[in-house]
């Protein structure tokens, strides 16, 4: 824009005076506005430009027409061919500015153009980054979705597993209770034993004190006979010798006692056995001797006395003798309560948690075990 002012400028100074300077010059102040125009509307389109040129091509064809009216009144006024000369001169010289102007605008509609295009191609730049923006933007909303769908599952399973450690806990505290309870049992049904024994041995005592009071004058002489002839003692039947050896264990006169049921004992008597076997658990008329206790007690339950089975699974059970062993405990207890023992099944009942345990359980109970009964009591109480 400011080089064609300046050509215009020029070429008023070089016409000052003239018809065709002011010509130019009226020109120039029509074109101007056009020109200004068209530099301020850069953005528009294509064809307002190229009517802008037609519009200065237009221009250019008048004022070659007024130049050559201009031309010819010179001519009229003055015919020198120099000054005619000059003129056409000038007007090559208009022309090629003219030319030039053509030009420029020309390149001012390749730079609109070019413009235009880089308009285009930014938009469409614009609209590439507002879809990658918005597919990033969906991407980052299914990223958070993804993250809160773990921080949920984690959660559970946090929320899992604190319940399976609470679970676990109170497993393991009615495991707990369980084991403390059935320690309970146990000390109960030994206590409960140990008071069936004491009331045995009371009866015992009771039988055996009466007994003595109306015995004591056949067992002392019974003592001295004994004492004399032992041979003979020995060499009676093992059912006699029982027969007189257990009225003496009764009596409880142990030491004479033990004189007729050893060798009753030594010849198979399985009752002869059994009694020498508690003689040698309590030390009664002998030294306490566990291991011997369970000798004769084995030789007695081999041959199906159930008192003496289930003695020896006592033995076995709290190990006095041989050692601890609760399986085999179980098996001689359960020869015996096979056979009605009370105590026996009792001791099943109370081992064993299954519903085999509560049958000899019952059992024992039906028989009047008092222990039995205080099991069940508190089972289902």
């Amino acid at each position: 824009m400011t080089a064609l002012i300046e050509i215009i400028i020029k070429g008023v100074k070089e016409f000052s005076g003239q018809i065709v300077a002011a010509v130019l010059l009226a020109i120039a102040f029509a074109v101007f506005p056009s020109l200004r125009k068209l530099f301020r509307k850069k953005n528009e389109a294509d064809d307002e430009v190229k009517q802008q040129l037609e519009q200065m091509q237009t221009s250019m064809n008048q004022m070659q027409i007024v130049m050559g009216q201009t031309l010819q009144q010179t001519q009229n006024k003055d015919n020198s061919e120099d000054e005619i000369r000059k003129q056409l001169e000038l007007l090559q010289q208009e022309e090629q500015r003219l030319a030039h102007l053509k030009e420029t605008l020309n390149h001012i509609d390749s730079a609109l153009q070019n413009i235009q295009a880089q308009t285009e191609e930014d938009k469409k730049q614009k609209a590439d980054l507002q879809k990658q923006i918005e597919e990033q933007q969906r991407e980052e909303e299914r990223v958070k979705a993804e993250i809160q769908r773990k921080q949920e599952e984690l959660r559970q399973e946090k929320a899992r597993k604190a319940e399976e450690a609470q679970k676990k806990a109170e497993l393991e505290r009615q495991h707990q209770e369980k084991l403390r309870e059935e320690e309970r049992l146990k000390a109960e049904i030994e206590r409960k034993q140990r008071e069936l024994k004491e009331a045995e041995d009371r009866k015992t005592k009771a039988a055996q004190e009466k007994a003595e009071a109306e015995k004591q004058l056949e067992e002392q002489q019974r003592k001295v006979q004994q004492i004399s002839h032992p041979a003979t003692q020995v060499s009676q039947p093992a059912a006699q010798l029982y027969e007189q050896g257990k009225k003496y264990y009764d009596a409880r006169n142990y030491d004479v006692a033990l004189k007729y049921l050893l060798p009753a004992a030594e010849q198979g008597h399985a009752h002869a056995q059994f009694w020498l076997g508690c003689m040698y658990r309590s030390g009664w008329g002998v030294p306490r001797d566990y291991s011997e206790a369970v000798k004769w007690y084995r030789k007695a339950a081999e041959q199906g006395r159930a008192d003496a089975q289930y003695e020896l699974g006592e033995m076995y059970k709290s190990g006095y003798g041989v050692e601890q062993d609760y399986e085999e405990a179980v098996k001689w207890y359960r020869k015996a309560a096979e056979q009605g023992h009370a105590h026996a099944q009792c001791m099943l009942g109370c081992i064993d948690n299954s519903s085999e345990g509560m049958k000899w359980l019952h059992k024992a109970a039906e028989q009047g075990n008092e222990l039995a009964i205080s099991v069940l009591n508190h089972i289902f109480s």
